[in-house]
């Protein structure tokens, strides 16, 4: 489940959407982790007290939200999460965004429960259809059969908005500034040791992690040898994946990009 919201920056300087989300794993983390890594913003709202220490391995990804966007809660700092705080957390979302998009919802869902109050705000609803056969798409394909819009590709959200808000929308600025990027890594010479150059923005405990990768396929405990606990570890790790250094795969496993 993904919200997104456009951009409020000044028409004198075009921007692109801004990225709104509960900052969970999954779809929430990734929404996130790909709006920072094309220098966009993003908008976390949480479902408990900034500062609670909620989904330890996801704090790399918070703290860099704070830099470049903001988060949000109507918690006081501290607030442990409950089961009832993500419904109660999820008004403010679908409030913050234009659209909400549901990428993937059962029969019972959070993502229904923004929805609806999406609905209720007077807000688009997209949704990314699913199997009729799979029950993980049970309740996004019922949205779509009550009437909410499919999300088939993201020209379907640009096709939407760039002619509501042409001052505030530059997709072939961003289409530009991708491709320059993609020009720069191809050209970018491999040291003589062959070992990649990491950014100077990854912490130093990324670093020792990554240069501690001997295997492409990895588990985290098969990575020995950097004096770093668990927890520091999972963070280290979501770092990486953050910069698209590694990727998670199924069953807890991760491999280098």
């Amino acid at each position: 489940m993904v919200e997104t919201a456009l951009s409020a920056h000044p028409a004198k300087e075009p921007r692109r959407i801004t990225v709104v989300s509960g900052g969970a794993v999954g779809a929430d983390y990734y929404a996130h982790a790909g709006a920072l890594k094309a220098g966009g913003k993003t908008v976390l709202v949480m479902a408990c007290g900034i500062g609670s220490g909620y989904l330890i391995k996801n704090e790399p990804l918070r703290k860099r939200v704070e830099e470049v966007g903001c988060i949000i809660s109507e918690y006081p700092p501290g607030t442990k999460v409950t089961r009832f705080s993500f419904p109660v957390r999820n008004r403010i979302m679908s409030a913050l965004a234009l659209t909400t998009v549901v990428v993937e919802a059962p029969e019972k869902s959070g993502a229904l429960i923004t929805a609806n109050h999406a609905l209720e705000q007077g807000r688009e609803v997209f949704v990314i259809p699913g199997s009729p056969d799979s029950e993980d798409y049970a309740g996004s394909n019922a949205l779509l059969r009550d009437g909410a819009r499919p999300l088939l590709d993201a020209s379907d959200i640009f096709n939407e908005y760039i002619p509501k808000f042409p001052d505030k929308i530059d997709i072939a600025n961003a289409y530009k500034k991708r491709e320059n990027a993609a020009k720069t890594e191809k050209t970018e010479k491999i040291p003589e040791n062959g070992k990649k150059i990491l950014s100077e923005t990854l912490s130093k405990e990324a670093k020792i992690v990554y240069n501690h990768l001997d295997k492409h396929k990895f588990y985290p405990e098969e990575i020995t040898g950097t004096g770093l606990d668990s927890q520091q570890l999972l963070a280290a790790l979501t770092e990486l994946e953050i910069e698209l250094l590694i990727h998670a795969l199924p069953g807890g496993c991760y491999e280098k990009c």
